[in-house]
């Protein structure tokens, strides 16, 4: 066993204890990068297909250990199970940081587990694995490189790779760790960074606008009311509907992996087809939710949303839910600095924007009339109107209005930037691919897409 002298062991306390005063001081970021796989020579590929194999025996291998937390990761060869006998492998692409990788993945595992068992959860034991997707390279220099150019150097792969996306990554990053991942037949890598708040703040000032913000009046606050049949509305009349229906790409490719034989080379390159084609779907709907999100901030400076239990949705409505992706929408909405969360159990859809009282409504009714002072409108928006309402209280922190037959909100008439800005917001959303935006004019009826 290699001995380590104390004048080294003090070097690398001085060091650890360095890193940590100055991460006191900087930002954490994860940045995902694309390895191109078009500069791959026949032997890289081999090896990086044969490091996600190597991984899998050798986590099952230590799995299938007498003695998980002592297991000699220093083994240059495994125990593999082929059908009812054992065959030795000899592990040629795995090297030792990565081997010590997993050993401490395993070990976090456990004492999660350990914890779950603790707190009263019922657990199980952990299992073996047939497909590992995920190998951690847990020091830059060492176990990978990744250079300004991005160039990318991985432990016992001499190839240099070619990585797409580094220029998302600002100047003077400080890289720590980093994962590799195979998925659908390509491989990324999600790097970990450490940067100041002034490299972050100096390389978005960095980034070229292609398109500049509009001298525009946003609006001061606004409703959102999500629904299935409009997926949203918003106080001023808005309402918007999208979907990204399943393509003819996915449903072939489910029915020739229905027509390969199981554990065959052929379902496996039809599995891998099916997911680049789901893969493909989810980065159109993501960069839907992404685009309609910087859409509202734009126009808008306070965002109410409900926070609705979107997951019990999908019992119901769960491929409609699938393909307009409501819960990725909600989920970033919530997250926004400049939103404001309002209760699940507001009941924004029954009462009264004018004199706060409750009136039943059925999912078919969508058009709300109230029982007690008549107010007729339509139920979306008037759901976002009380939504608005709700949020606007909370933010201030005041005391909802006592019942009357006064207006309730804010502001009852639009003034001539309210229509102007949404009239604008209207022509930004319908810009925007899958997407139709429309003005409710009317109770029940709806404005043609193009607004002048």
């Amino acid at each position: 066993m290699v001995q380590v002298s104390e004048q080294k062991k003090a070097a690398i306390k001085d060091a650890l204890r360095l890193t940590k005063l100055r991460r006191q001081t900087q930002i954490c970021k994860v940045y995902e990068l694309k390895l191109d796989k078009s500069r791959f020579s026949k032997t890289t590929l081999q090896q990086l297909q044969r490091l996600f194999v190597e991984a899998k025996w050798f986590r099952n291998a230590i799995l299938a250990s007498e003695n998980l937390w002592m297991f000699d990761t220093k083994t240059k060869q495994v125990q593999v199970k082929v059908d009812q006998e054992f065959q030795t492998r000899p592990l040629t692409v795995l090297g030792s940081q990565l081997k010590q990788s997993i050993h401490d993945q395993i070990k976090s595992e456990l004492c999660g587990l350990s914890t779950k068992k603790k707190q009263g959860h019922k657990v199980g034991a952990l299992k073996f694995k047939s497909w590992v997707g995920s190998v951690n390279l847990k020091q830059h220099g060492t176990t990978y490189t990744l250079s300004s150019n991005g160039r990318l150097r991985i432990q016992n792969i001499k190839q240099r790779l070619r990585t797409r996306g580094i220029d998302q990554i600002p100047q003077g990053a400080e890289f720590a760790n980093a994962k590799l991942l195979s998925r659908h037949g390509d491989f990324y890598l999600h790097v970990t960074c450490y940067l100041t708040a002034q490299q972050l703040q100096a390389h978005h000032h960095k980034k070229p606008k292609k398109n500049p913000k509009p001298a525009l009046q946003q609006v001061e606050i606004l409703g959102l009311d999500v629904g299935i049949a409009h997926q949203l509305t918003t106080s001023n009349g808005i309402q918007v509907q999208y979907r990204v229906p399943i393509s003819p790409q996915i449903r072939k490719a489910h029915q020739k992996v229905s027509r390969t034989q199981k554990h065959s080379n052929h379902r496996r390159k039809a599995r891998q087809r099916l997911q680049k084609a789901y893969a493909k779907t989810t980065n159109i709907k993501q960069n839907l939710v992404n685009q309609l999100v910087a859409c509202l901030c734009l126009f808008v400076k306070i965002i109410c949303v409900q926070d609705d239990f979107v997951k019990g949705w999908q019992r119901i409505w769960g491929k409609r839910l699938f393909e307009t992706t409501i819960g990725g929408l909600m989920g970033k909405l919530k997250k926004l600095p400049n939103a404001v969360v309002v209760e699940r159990w507001f009941a924004s859809t029954q009462t009264c924007h004018r004199c706060a009282q409750k009136t039943p409504h059925s999912l078919k009714e969508r058009v709300f009339v109230c029982g007690c002072c008549g107010h007729t409108e339509d139920r979306d928006v008037h759901s976002a109107k009380n939504i608005e309402e709700k949020g606007w209280k909370k933010r201030i922190g005041g005391e909802p209005t006592e019942s009357s037959q006064e207006p309730r909100g804010r502001a009852c008439e639009p003034t001539p930037v309210d229509i102007k800005t949404t009239a604008l917001m209207v022509e930004f959303l319908n810009r925007i691919p899958h997407i139709r935006a429309s003005l409710v004019a009317e109770t029940g009826s709806l404005l043609d897409k193009d607004v002048p």
